[in-house]
């Protein structure tokens, strides 16, 4: 298990920096800091549901702060 979270912790970070640099160059397009805010959620349920419920609530705080800007930059889109 652990293992496995360790896998999926590296992979998301991976993620995590190719969509940061997506959104960094089409900051007009929600797309990509969307999917920045599921991948966040997921590296901090690794990160609490793997023992280190700290850590892991850092990683969900970074994830409501980029949904609480998309909601303020695209007022107008429902699902933020």
């Amino acid at each position: 298990l652990v293992t496995l979270g360790t896998t999926r912790a590296s992979s998301y970070r991976l993620a995590v920096a190719e969509y940061e640099a997506m959104a960094k160059d089409f900051p007009n397009s929600p797309n990509y800091r969307r999917m920045l805010v599921n991948i966040w959620t997921k590296l901090g349920n690794v990160w609490v549901f793997g023992g280190n419920p700290a850590r892991g609530a850092e990683l969900l705080r970074t994830a409501r702060g980029i949904a609480a800007d998309l909601a303020r930059d695209f007022p107008d889109v429902d699902q933020y």
